[in-house]
């Protein structure tokens, strides 16, 4: 609890604070002292300072100033960049900064705010400046709106908070203000971004917001609604014609309902909407209908099936013909689906990770599909469809006969440990084994004439190619054979035991997303001899160390400069490492390709030099890195476009 001298009026009340991280605090309460109890009056503001007692008032907690009376004004200071829900009464008058994160906040919460008159704000203390120490010593940070802030990690309290209120952990919520001149957004960042509304611009001629939602300037395309908006159910409004691609993507609803006028749905518009439960559309709408809360289009699409509807049991109905992209995946709770007659066309994942799911059941009469012991196959037996995730089974053997595994087809199964293949399997689609985190070996009829396995690592016949490495193989070293000379897609995914990783001399080719998701390791080996890659402490290069490769999961430094002869960042290159705070790129790096830093989710800064003059617009996935640039460089006018946050290397020093 701290005594707050900003004004004339703290000696009347009490702003009770809690830590948010060593330099942070928040505001969780006040309290009026006894003698202003009988005659409030005397208090006629409440000014929260931008610091007390040298930490920074970063956050408002929920209720905080539920107990003020109404007349009393509370001034809240730019400092701020998180308000919980339920922090004030809800005609309560709060006074804010224009612009601030609290401006953009109560508009969109609908909140009775004026404008703090900027000739008196040295009277309530200073807006607030941002005194972090910089990313590097000669750097001075910039802020910008459209943009996510990091929690401090170490602070527990928050997390147990962020846990129960399902919002992702390490993110905090922010309004995106996307000003008058935006003409475009990129949008992998709207699919990634953590946002809890989006505010635009007055004289924006490409974009409009109604109540924290984005929507294109002619309200007939629903664009993004914010993923961490806390709301159970949204109407969609009339009018609006299009749901965008995503549009809804990681939001928290539980029910959406689609107005008459809509006639497009974007795809994978519902897309990890993890608390979904229904989607009802209007009696009105010609193109799309809902049945006991499941989307349809012109009544033989399924179209979506929510991730949180909690049946345990689904008959498709009659009348379906197709069941679309996706339909079912992400569902949770669904063990069983019966398909009847009149489907016809599956979709790509229309089943993958669903992760309750334990059985198809498929009518005799459907001319295009099958069951066999709960596993989805063609009417014909040659091409394995979908293997139901939570099917108990340890071991399964592929029917002989089968020649095709379709994409995505064992995709997130949670109990296979051991898969066989019979000799008649010729083809394996895309993604077919990811996330199977179970799996500890393949085993391959010897007869097979595509396929092999080798100490259980699934491999082409002629053993050049390492398709897949089980992620439960128990080696604490990963040595990929000698002889293998390309290591394909995904071919290295949560693996629990390996640390180190040896690649031997053959290896020409590592494909792209080769070691697409986080692992154990530590540190990639290359052998002296291989012509085309080279290893330096651990990280993987190519033989003249020009293009970064691959920077382990779990090396654990927390910072990393690159060797100066570094011209490329490749593709996922720093994916997934949890560690790094802090990268230092070398002057002479040209290029940042696709995903190099995506999911990195203790990176805080990285400088990026004057040499680059490319950068992926995929090369990361979310706002909250720092990017420390030189003034007028490529990257420094990057980051402008994107409204990413930088910070600015001053080259005096």
């Amino acid at each position: 609890m701290t005594d707050v001298d900003s004004n004339e009026n703290a000696n009347a009340y009490v702003l009770q604070t809690a830590p948010r991280g060593d330099r942070d605090v928040a505001i969780v309460g006040v309290t009026f002292l006894d003698d202003v109890a009988e005659d409030l009056q005397r208090c006629d503001l409440i000014a929260i300072p931008s610091a007390i007692d040298g930490k920074r008032v970063v956050e408002i907690d929920r209720n905080a100033f539920v107990g003020c009376p109404d007349s009393i004004p509370i001034i809240v200071p730019s400092a701020v960049v998180k308000i919980h829900d339920a922090a004030f009464k809800t005609s309560a008058k709060i006074l804010v900064y224009p612009g601030s994160f609290t401006h953009l906040w109560a508009k969109i919460h609908d909140m009775n705010f004026d404008f703090i008159d900027v000739t008196e704000i040295d009277a309530f203390g200073p807006s607030f400046q941002d005194e972090d120490d910089p990313p590097f010593p000669n750097v001075s940070p910039t802020r910008y709106w459209f943009s996510d802030e990091r929690n401090e990690k170490n602070n527990e309290e928050q997390k147990q908070e962020d846990d129960e209120e399902d919002v992702r952990q390490d993110v905090a919520p922010t309004i995106a203000l996307i000003p008058r001149e935006k003409d475009s957004i990129d949008e992998f960042f709207l699919q990634n971004a953590c946002v809890e509304g989006y505010v635009v611009e007055s004289e924006n001629e490409f974009y409009s917001d109604i109540d924290g939602v984005l929507f294109s300037a002619d309200r007939k395309i629903l664009i993004r609604f914010p993923s961490l908006m806390a709301r159970d159910k949204y109407v969609v409004p009339s009018g609006v014609e299009e749901i965008a691609e995503r549009a809804f993507t990681n939001s928290l609803l539980r029910e959406i309902v689609i107005s008459k006028d809509v006639e497009t749905v974007g795809d994978n518009a519902f897309i990890g909407c993890l608390n979904l439960s229904e989607i009802n559309v209007s009696e009105d709408n010609k193109v799309f209908s809902s049945i006991d809360g499941v989307l349809f289009q012109y009544g033989f699409q399924l179209v979506k099936y929510p991730d949180n509807k909690e049946d345990v049991t689904y008959f498709v109905p009659d009348d379906v013909v197709v069941i679309g992209s996706q339909a079912f995946c992400g569902n949770r709770g669904l063990k069983r689906v019966v398909i009847g007659e009149s489907v016809t066309t599956l979709e790509f994942g229309a089943f993958r990770c669903c992760e309750d799911l334990q059985e198809f059941v498929v009518a005799p009469e459907n001319p295009c599909f099958a069951a066999l012991d709960g596993v989805l196959f063609g009417a014909s037996l040659q091409t394995l469809v979908q293997y139901p995730c939570d099917k108990p089974n340890e071991e399964y053997a592929i029917p002989d006969g089968v020649e095709l595994i379709e994409d995505c087809a064992f995709q997130a199964c949670k109990n296979l440990q051991v898969l066989h293949f019979p000799e008649s399997v010729k083809e394996i689609g895309d993604d077919v084994f990811d996330f199977c985190n179970s799996l500890r070996a393949f085993k391959v009829a010897p007869e097979n004439a595509a396929f092999t396995a080798v100490d259980g690592i699934l491999m082409n016949r002629i053993e050049t190619e390492l398709l897949h490495y089980p992620p439960r193989l128990e080696d604490l070293v990963c040595r990929v054979p000698d002889g293998v000379q390309l290591i394909a897609k995904n071919s290295f995914n949560q693996n629990s035991f390996f640390k180190r990783m040896w690649i031997g001399p053959d290896v020409f080719t590592i494909e792209d997303d080769a070691f697409y998701y986080p692992s154990n390791t530590e540190a990639i080996d290359v052998s002296p001899e291989n012509a085309r890659f080279s290893s330096r402490d651990g990280v993987l290069f190519d033989k003249y160390q020009e293009i970064l490769v691959r920077y382990p999961e779990s090396k654990f430094d927390d910072w990393y400069a690159t060797p100066e002869t570094v011209r490329t960042i490749g593709p996922g290159a720093f994916r997934g490492n949890d560690y790094l705070d802090t990268i230092i790129l070398n002057e002479g790096v040209l290029s940042i390709q696709d995903f190099a830093f995506t999911t990195c989710f203790s990176l805080e800064k990285i400088l990026i030099p004057r040499s680059v003059v490319e950068i992926s617009s995929l090369a990361f996935d979310s706002s909250y890195v720092v990017l420390c640039v030189y003034e007028n460089s490529y990257a420094h006018e990057w980051a402008i476009e994107r409204d990413l946050p930088y910070a600015i290397v001053r080259e005096d020093l």
